[in-house]
């Protein structure tokens, strides 16, 4: 969904919600959005991309181009609560993307990305309610 050079402008001065990935419709209905069976376009804000930026340094600009294909191949999501899921791809380096849909349903915000572990993987799994595509 994302151009590799429009994001890299992007990233160097962000200023607005970038549309980073979209999220397929399975998902987009685990999240009760308005229009139920819409994909939706997951929203990148530039508070979001200053904390991980900040927080996971060890993030590039190209790992972002990867939320799309992340969300894409998803076969499996953790809920966390009823407008929060996360999805985890576990592939020699583990990755962890979190969604989270506005209280309106309209909009759906990328609020986390980043590298993870074994041992943040198994509390997720623990403390949120699984669903399969």
């Amino acid at each position: 969904m994302t151009n590799n050079l429009d994001f890299a402008q992007w990233a160097e001065s962000p200023k607005e919600n970038f549309p980073i990935a979209q999220v397929p419709a399975w998902i987009a209905a685990l999240l009760k959005m308005e229009n139920a069976g819409e994909s939706y376009a997951a929203l990148l804000s530039p508070q979001t991309f200053a904390k991980n930026r900040n927080h996971h340094p060890d993030v590039a600009i190209t790992d972002y181009l990867r939320i799309d294909e992340m969300l894409n191949r998803a076969e499996v999501v953790f809920m966390d609560s009823a407008k929060t899921v996360v999805v985890i791809e576990e592939a020699g380096v583990s990755w962890l993307v979190a969604l989270k849909a506005t209280q309106t349903g309209k909009a759906l915000f990328v609020t986390s990305f980043r590298k993870t572990h074994a041992g943040d993987i198994a509390r997720k799994k623990r403390n949120a309610v699984l669903h399969k595509k």
